[in-house]
Protein backbone atom coordinates (compact mmCIF):
# COMPACT_ATOMS: atom_id res chain seq x y z
CA UNK A 1 0.00 0.00 0.00
CA UNK A 2 2.98 2.40 1.12
CA UNK A 3 5.02 0.98 -1.67
CA UNK A 4 3.09 2.37 -4.98
CA UNK A 5 3.11 6.02 -4.07
CA UNK A 6 6.98 5.40 -4.15
CA UNK A 7 7.17 3.81 -7.53
CA UNK A 8 5.64 6.47 -8.91
CA UNK A 9 7.66 9.48 -7.16
CA UNK A 10 10.68 7.53 -9.20
CA UNK A 11 9.04 7.33 -12.10
CA UNK A 12 8.44 10.84 -11.79
CA UNK A 13 11.89 11.66 -10.98
CA UNK A 14 13.27 9.56 -13.84
CA UNK A 15 10.92 11.78 -16.28
CA UNK A 16 11.36 15.48 -14.64
CA UNK A 17 13.25 17.44 -16.94
CA UNK A 18 12.88 20.98 -14.82
CA UNK A 19 15.23 20.26 -11.64
CA UNK A 20 18.09 22.44 -12.30
CA UNK A 21 21.37 21.73 -14.34
CA UNK A 22 22.23 18.51 -15.82
CA UNK A 23 24.72 17.50 -13.09
CA UNK A 24 22.27 18.67 -10.10
CA UNK A 25 19.85 17.10 -11.90
CA UNK A 26 21.56 13.82 -12.47
CA UNK A 27 22.89 13.70 -8.87
CA UNK A 28 19.49 15.06 -7.10
CA UNK A 29 17.66 12.92 -9.52
CA UNK A 30 19.78 9.82 -8.71
CA UNK A 31 19.92 10.70 -4.86
CA UNK A 32 16.26 10.36 -4.38
CA UNK A 33 15.53 7.48 -6.41
CA UNK A 34 18.20 5.96 -4.17
CA UNK A 35 16.27 7.05 -1.71
CA UNK A 36 13.30 6.23 -2.55
CA UNK A 37 14.74 2.09 -3.66
CA UNK A 38 15.70 2.09 -0.09
CA UNK A 39 12.16 3.09 1.16
CA UNK A 40 10.91 0.39 -1.29
CA UNK A 41 12.71 -2.09 0.07
CA UNK A 42 12.26 -1.52 3.48
CA UNK A 43 8.71 -0.97 3.20
CA UNK A 44 8.72 -3.92 1.61
CA UNK A 45 10.42 -5.90 4.50
CA UNK A 46 7.95 -4.32 6.53
CA UNK A 47 4.96 -5.40 4.90
CA UNK A 48 6.20 -8.69 4.72
CA UNK A 49 6.87 -8.92 8.70
CA UNK A 50 3.61 -7.77 8.94
CA UNK A 51 1.81 -10.52 6.93
CA UNK A 52 3.77 -13.08 8.68
CA UNK A 53 2.83 -11.71 12.25
CA UNK A 54 -0.59 -11.81 10.82
CA UNK A 55 -0.50 -15.61 10.10
CA UNK A 56 1.73 -16.34 13.17
CA UNK A 57 -0.92 -15.10 15.63
CA UNK A 58 -4.15 -16.57 13.24
CA UNK A 59 -2.13 -19.76 13.68
CA UNK A 60 -1.66 -19.39 17.08
CA UNK A 61 -5.36 -18.22 17.67
CA UNK A 62 -6.38 -21.58 15.95
CA UNK A 63 -4.08 -23.86 18.04
CA UNK A 64 -5.15 -22.43 20.87
CA UNK A 65 -8.73 -22.87 20.17
CA UNK A 66 -8.47 -26.57 18.86
CA UNK A 67 -6.40 -27.34 21.87
CA UNK A 68 -8.32 -25.52 24.67
CA UNK A 69 -5.18 -23.65 25.79
CA UNK A 70 -3.57 -19.98 26.59
CA UNK A 71 -0.79 -18.41 27.37
CA UNK A 72 -0.27 -15.18 29.30
CA UNK A 73 3.00 -13.39 30.71
CA UNK A 74 3.81 -10.99 33.39
CA UNK A 75 6.29 -8.45 32.23
CA UNK A 76 8.36 -7.88 36.03
CA UNK A 77 9.86 -4.66 34.74
CA UNK A 78 6.96 -2.86 33.97
CA UNK A 79 4.08 -4.50 36.20
CA UNK A 80 2.06 -5.61 33.09
CA UNK A 81 0.16 -8.46 31.86
CA UNK A 82 -0.60 -10.32 28.43
CA UNK A 83 -3.17 -12.24 27.36
CA UNK A 84 -3.35 -14.38 24.65
CA UNK A 85 -6.73 -15.04 23.19
CA UNK A 86 -6.88 -18.50 24.28
CA UNK A 87 -6.89 -17.26 28.07
CA UNK A 88 -9.42 -14.73 27.48
CA UNK A 89 -11.48 -17.59 26.07
CA UNK A 90 -10.61 -19.58 29.23
CA UNK A 91 -12.06 -17.40 31.82
CA UNK A 92 -14.72 -16.38 29.80
CA UNK A 93 -13.84 -12.55 29.85
CA UNK A 94 -14.11 -10.20 27.73
CA UNK A 95 -10.56 -8.77 26.36
CA UNK A 96 -11.77 -5.27 25.43
CA UNK A 97 -12.90 -5.36 28.97
CA UNK A 98 -11.82 -2.40 31.50
CA UNK A 99 -11.62 -4.83 34.32
CA UNK A 100 -9.19 -6.78 32.40
CA UNK A 101 -6.32 -4.07 32.27
CA UNK A 102 -2.91 -4.40 33.97
CA UNK A 103 -3.51 -5.48 37.75
CA UNK A 104 -7.12 -6.32 36.97
CA UNK A 105 -6.17 -9.37 35.05
CA UNK A 106 -4.46 -10.73 37.66
CA UNK A 107 -7.08 -10.15 40.25
CA UNK A 108 -10.24 -11.53 38.04
CA UNK A 109 -8.19 -14.38 37.07
CA UNK A 110 -7.88 -15.33 40.87
CA UNK A 111 -11.16 -15.08 41.57
CA UNK A 112 -12.02 -17.78 39.31
CA UNK A 113 -9.88 -20.24 41.08
CA UNK A 114 -11.52 -22.48 43.51
CA UNK A 115 -11.12 -20.17 47.61
CA UNK A 116 -9.46 -23.26 48.72
CA UNK A 117 -6.73 -22.89 45.59
CA UNK A 118 -6.18 -19.29 45.67
CA UNK A 119 -3.24 -19.64 48.43
CA UNK A 120 -1.65 -22.28 46.59
CA UNK A 121 -1.70 -20.70 42.93
CA UNK A 122 -0.69 -17.07 44.61
CA UNK A 123 2.22 -18.58 46.35
CA UNK A 124 3.31 -20.47 43.20
CA UNK A 125 3.15 -17.68 41.28
CA UNK A 126 5.28 -15.03 43.95
CA UNK A 127 7.78 -18.10 43.86
CA UNK A 128 8.26 -18.22 40.53
CA UNK A 129 8.60 -14.22 40.39
CA UNK A 130 10.94 -13.94 43.44
CA UNK A 131 12.97 -17.68 43.48
CA UNK A 132 12.88 -18.35 39.56
CA UNK A 133 10.73 -21.54 40.81
CA UNK A 134 8.36 -22.83 37.94
CA UNK A 135 5.24 -24.47 38.68
CA UNK A 136 2.40 -26.90 37.44
CA UNK A 137 -0.71 -26.56 39.29
CA UNK A 138 -4.30 -28.40 38.79
CA UNK A 139 -6.72 -26.31 40.32
CA UNK A 140 -10.50 -26.01 40.34
CA UNK A 141 -11.79 -22.86 38.35
CA UNK A 142 -15.07 -21.13 37.88
CA UNK A 143 -15.10 -18.99 34.75
CA UNK A 144 -16.86 -15.40 34.33
CA UNK A 145 -19.78 -16.85 32.93
CA UNK A 146 -19.87 -19.65 35.72
CA UNK A 147 -18.72 -22.42 33.86
CA UNK A 148 -16.73 -24.84 36.30
CA UNK A 149 -13.43 -26.41 35.13
CA UNK A 150 -10.58 -27.94 36.27
CA UNK A 151 -7.77 -26.12 34.70
CA UNK A 152 -3.68 -27.10 34.24
CA UNK A 153 -1.80 -23.42 35.24
CA UNK A 154 2.30 -23.83 34.65
CA UNK A 155 4.76 -21.26 34.93
CA UNK A 156 8.12 -20.31 34.26
CA UNK A 157 10.49 -17.80 35.23
CA UNK A 158 12.11 -15.59 32.40
CA UNK A 159 15.97 -14.42 33.62
CA UNK A 160 18.23 -11.63 32.02
CA UNK A 161 21.17 -10.05 33.42
CA UNK A 162 20.87 -12.41 36.66
CA UNK A 163 17.63 -11.14 37.30
CA UNK A 164 13.82 -12.12 36.78
CA UNK A 165 12.26 -9.90 34.14
CA UNK A 166 9.55 -11.80 33.85
CA UNK A 167 6.97 -14.86 34.08
CA UNK A 168 5.32 -16.96 31.12
CA UNK A 169 2.85 -19.34 31.90
CA UNK A 170 0.25 -21.39 30.13
CA UNK A 171 -3.58 -22.34 31.52
CA UNK A 172 -5.56 -25.58 29.70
Amino acid sequence: AIVKPLVRLRKILQKEENIGSAISKRFATTEVIGLADILDNRLELLEQSRDRLARSEKLLNTSELLSKTGGWEWDAIREKMFWTQGTFRIHDFDPDSRETKEHGYIKRSLACYAEEDRSEIEKAFQDCLEKGEPYDLECRFTTGKGRNLWIKTTGQAVWENNRIVKVHGNIQ
